[in-house]
């Protein structure tokens, strides 16, 4: 009889812990979808493709960690952190990692379903040439779009919101 009990004891744990995974997977889920709507409203909107292109990874657990990743279209990064221009560099994008120093952005490459330089350019009348100049001597200017969402106290409250979806379950 005790060893019935035993296993009866051994499945309720594994349940229980099951149970609590997926509570927890569930809960920071929703938090991902949340912040990747608040992302997708704060991306620069000049085609749209990169708001498009903003998307959660799979959950996955380091340890005892769970990481959460959020992708989008690489120049995504360099509107939000700036680019140092060759010659000059916006006051905004001064603490940038990225810099032009000997090459010019290319005027006819797209990014995944998105603009390439000279599209853009000509939708504005403009010469791709010149914007491709002045965005190497210039750089471009943070926007901080995605920094500022992360780093906002609403996503800040989505963490807390998870935490108390966390103790609920063991409650």
């Amino acid at each position: 009889m005790a060893i019935k009990g035993m296993e009866f004891l051994e499945d309720l744990g594994r349940d229980i812990e099951t149970d609590i995974n997926k509570a927890v997977n569930d809960s920071i889920l929703t938090v991902a979808n949340k912040l990747v709507e608040k992302l997708r409203l704060a991306a620069p909107d000049n085609s749209g493709f990169l708001a498009q292109s903003i998307s959660a990874l799979p959950l996955r657990k380091e340890g005892s960690k769970w990481i959460i990743e959020i992708e989008w279209e690489e120049y995504g990064t360099y509107q939000d952190e700036g680019v140092k221009g060759a010659k000059s560099t916006y006051p905004e994008s001064a603490g940038s990692r990225f810099s032009y120093t000997n090459k010019m952005p290319p005027t006819n490459v797209s990014t995944i379903g998105g603009q390439s330089l000279r599209q853009y350019a000509e939708s504005k009348g403009i010469s791709p040439f010149a914007v491709a100049k002045s965005i190497f001597n210039k750089g471009l200017k943070a926007t901080g779009w995605a920094t500022t969402t992360i780093e906002s106290r609403e996503v800040q409250d989505l963490v807390d919101d998870i935490a108390t979806l966390i103790v609920n379950q063991y409650e």
